[in-house]
């Protein structure tokens, strides 16, 4: 709407106006913060000191000034204390509060790093969670979790996640599993039979399922692998999320949202699992999520599920375990697949076909063989240029994926080698090195220099030391 000019809102948030930056030249914010830290938290006044700490915070230095103060840490107090969730002092907190880490940016975001932050926003949580079924409290439950994703932004908060209070002896993280993975545990059979469903398949209730996963996903960090693995794992979260990818169409999945909500769902749940393989591999085994991502490859043609599963399996592809089972589940027909059909799959989706090879035939003389024999050299030639009109992409990473897919699947293999050069591949590297930058000529000059041994085989001139490959002349 305002093109590269900023809105009139993110101009007040930097430059402010006359009344704030008369105000941030008063001790007016200390007052407030004085006021707030020392009122009764039932006093009438309570609400208009909030609401004037809400107002002043549209103005960036005024937002981190208040942080500074601490004003967070005693907003949070007063929603962790509120008996009715649905109280304007509440409701008022929660504005304040958005406005400061909003406007505020990320230094306000790691001045909330504190350990009373993290536990009153898990004591008002499971309040609201418990008490709230109405509207106005699914509303304010979802306003909640987005503030907790911005409390984690800051790694600095992690360990307040991940510590277990001593009166529930669970930690905020194991809180956010237990309620992200309720209901899909309880449909596939794995809870109590009397367990009941806590959340619909309305807007809201998907919403928040979304916001868990997401602040889930943020702790799930190599950094903090020793923490969670036992928690994501005594929570089933790998089996809840596997629940979105039945290939059969009469799992309660397919029917209990619509279709444009499924895929939400799926991109999200993609988004988290990408991440989990790497620190939970052989967990994500033991439920065959290698064969639910290839399933869910071949099944939807989309771009953008595609892309996300395609993310997931280069991940899990990194492993060795995995390499094998991939190949046996006919991963490489499929990749191909969407590498030849250029019409229907971006050159960004291609692109993650052209890695996940790489991985998969990184050191795995198997599944080179395959490659080679299912014509996958030949598919390198095709895709050895920097000429895709009208394409949409980023044609320099294309490029790097296709000649590192050519350096792990081809080279190292003698029999590959040899059939790269007998292809004329020398000649398509050189044709490239013609057209190409200077970033994709030091790793084709390298590929060059690799096929020199694979030339031995071939008929060959050497001059001056240089070899040049010739091609059969006809006697």
């Amino acid at each position: 709407m305002y093109g590269n000019k900023l809105s009139p809102l993110m101009l007040l948030y930097l430059n402010g106006n006359r009344n704030l930056k008369g105000l941030l030249n008063s001790e007016v914010p200390e007052t407030l913060v004085d006021v707030l830290a020392a009122n009764d938290r039932a006093s009438e006044y309570v609400l208009n000191i909030v609401e004037a700490i809400s107002n002043c915070s549209l103005y960036k230095p005024i937002a981190q000034k208040f942080a500074n103060m601490g004003v967070v840490k005693d907003l949070m107090q007063i929603l962790s204390e509120a008996e009715n969730s649905q109280a304007i002092q509440v409701l008022a907190c929660i504005e304040a509060i958005w406005n400061i880490l909003e406007v505020g940016g990320k230094e306000v975001v790691d001045a909330m790093a504190l350990e009373e932050i993290a536990i009153g926003l898990k004591k008002i949580f499971v309040k609201v969670i418990k008490q709230g079924f109405k509207m106005e409290d699914k509303w304010l439950r979802n306003e909640l979790c987005i503030l907790i994703n911005y409390t984690l932004n800051s790694p600095l908060s992690h360990k307040y996640f991940l510590t277990k209070d001593v009166e529930d002896n669970m930690s905020f993280f194991e809180v956010l599993l237990k309620y992200a993975t309720h209901d899909e545990l309880v449909l596939q059979g794995e809870l109590e039979e009397d367990d009941k469903l806590l959340f619909t398949s309305k807007e809201e209730d998907t919403e928040f399922k979304k916001l868990l996963w997401t602040s889930i996903s943020s702790l799930i960090k190599e950094d903090t692998a020793k923490y969670i693995h036992k928690p994501l794992v005594d929570h089933k979260f790998i089996t809840a999320l596997a629940f979105y990818f039945g290939n059969d169409q009469t799992v309660f999945a397919a029917h209990r949202w619509q279709a444009p909500q499924l895929r939400e769902m799926q991109l999200n749940a993609l988004s988290v699992i990408t991440n989990i393989i790497v620190i939970m591999p052989e967990e994500f085994r033991q439920v065959e999520g290698h064969k639910i991502l290839i399933r869910f490859l071949s099944q939807y043609p989309d771009t953008e599920r595609r892309l996300a599963c395609s993310k997931a399996i280069l991940n899990a592809a990194r492993h060795e375990f995995f390499k094998k089972e991939f190949a046996e589940e006919g991963i490489m027909d499929i990749l191909m697949d969407i590498i030849q059909n250029r019409k229907d799959n971006s050159l960004e989706l291609r692109e993650y076909a052209f890695q996940i090879f790489a991985q998969l035939c990184g050191n795995c003389r198997p599944n080179q063989k395959e490659f080679r024999r299912k014509g996958g050299i030949e598919l390198i030639l095709q895709n050895l240029s920097t000429d895709y009109p009208g394409e949409k992409g980023n044609v320099f990473t294309f490029v790097l994926a296709v000649s590192d897919c050519l350096w792990n699947a081809v080279f190292g293999n003698k029999r590959s080698e040899l059939h790269f050069v007998d292809t004329g591949g020398v000649f398509t590297l050189l044709d490239l090195l013609e057209s190409c930058d200077e970033a994709h000529k030091r790793v084709l000059v390298s590929c060059l220099l690799y096929t020199s041994d694979a030339a031995d085989d071939s008929l060959r001139v050497d001059l001056g030391g240089r070899r040049i490959i010739k091609k059969k002349k006809k006697k």
